[in-house]
């Protein structure tokens, strides 16, 4: 199986690369920098930047092998949690990963898919892109930033598009929210180690059923409402 999976520098994304590797899958791994941490024959790193759509264009074009699941794993957080402290500059950025990233890749790599086998795409969004989450009496003053909510409630709609035009060619898309680590962008009162969430996310990566409807669904507790 040939798997391809964005942010594979630390967090999730190494974790996940290191699962796959070792179940003796191949990995495609797209992240910005140029060292990591994960040397194996099945492994192959591609530094770029997701938001560049010829960046990642480049890379679709330079491999030939097809391509059986895509994980859309590369995120950015954000900080500022007022409207009087929000950038357009912070917004964008978390755009341009957070969106515009996974929409690159999903372009390019589609004719890879679509030869694969399982024909299968995983956003990792979040509860907090949820606008029925966010309208809850316990999370309405959370801290989490303007921009990382609106950019996932962003892709969430951009896998329910791709998923109502791409269901009769068998191409699924996942959209989950992976629960909160300790590694990258997860919160700081986390507990959950980042290792234990990749063997979740992995283990639901590799079943090969495909659900007729996109949902958000927290793994391990099931459907959020969008």
């Amino acid at each position: 199986m040939n798997v391809l999976i964005t942010g594979t520098s630390r967090g999730l994304g190494l974790e996940l690369s290191r699962k796959y590797v070792q179940d003796g899958h191949s990995v495609l791994g797209i992240c910005r920098s140029r060292n990591s941490s994960l040397t194996h024959p099945l492994y192959s790193q591609y530094q770029a930047d997701i938001a560049s759509r010829e960046h990642i264009d480049e890379i679709a074009q330079s491999i030939t092998a097809p391509i059986d699941i895509i994980i859309n794993n590369a995120g950015l957080p954000g900080r500022t949690t007022q409207l009087g402290e929000v950038e357009n500059d912070e917004m964008q950025a978390l755009f341009n990963v957070n969106v515009f990233g996974p929409l690159n890749v999903c372009r390019a790599f589609l004719r890879h898919l679509e030869t694969g086998q399982m024909k299968r795409i995983i956003n990792i969004s979040s509860r907090f892109g949820s606008l029925s989450f966010n309208q809850r009496p316990e999370n309405k003053n959370a801290e989490i930033s303007y921009s990382y909510r609106i950019s996932k409630a962003a892709l969430n709609m951009l896998s329910i598009c791709m998923h109502n035009e791409f269901e009769q060619q068998g191409i699924s898309i996942d959209v989950i929210h992976p629960g909160s680590f300790i590694s990258g962008c997860g919160r700081q009162n986390a507990v959950t180690d980042v290792k234990e969430v990749a063997s979740i996310v992995y283990k639901f990566a590799v079943d090969e059923c495909t659900k007729t409807k996109t949902t958000l669904l927290e793994l391990g507790k099931g459907v959020i409402e969008w």
